[in-house]
C-alpha cells in the first residue's frame, strides 16, 4: 500500500457468493477523498470492469485446458 494514504475505496467483484478480486484506489489527503462525481463514475464503470475480469478468467480457463491438452499429447 502507498505511503500517506488517508483516503480509499474499494471496488468488491463477486461471483457464485464468491470473492473474486478487489480493486483497491487509495488517494493522499491531498488528493482528499473522491467526489460524488468520481463515485458516480466508479459506479457506471463497474460493469466495465466486470465484464474485463470475466474474459480475464474466461481466457485463464482456455489456456489452462490448452495448456492440460498439450502436457496430454
Amino acid at each position: 500500500a502507498p505511503q500517506k494514504c488517508a483516503h480509499g475505496v474499494c471496488l468488491l467483484f463477486w461471483k457464485d457468493q464468491r470473492l473474486i478480486c478487489v480493486i483497491a484506489i487509495m488517494r493522499t489527503a491531498t488528493q482528499g477523498n473522491l467526489s460524488l462525481a468520481e463515485m458516480n463514475l466508479l459506479q457506471q464503470l463497474y460493469p466495465q470492469f466486470q465484464t474485463g475480469l470475466y474474459r480475464l478468467r474466461s481466457l485463464e480457463r482456455e489456456h489452462s485446458l490448452r495448456m492440460d491438452l498439450e502436457d496430454f499429447l
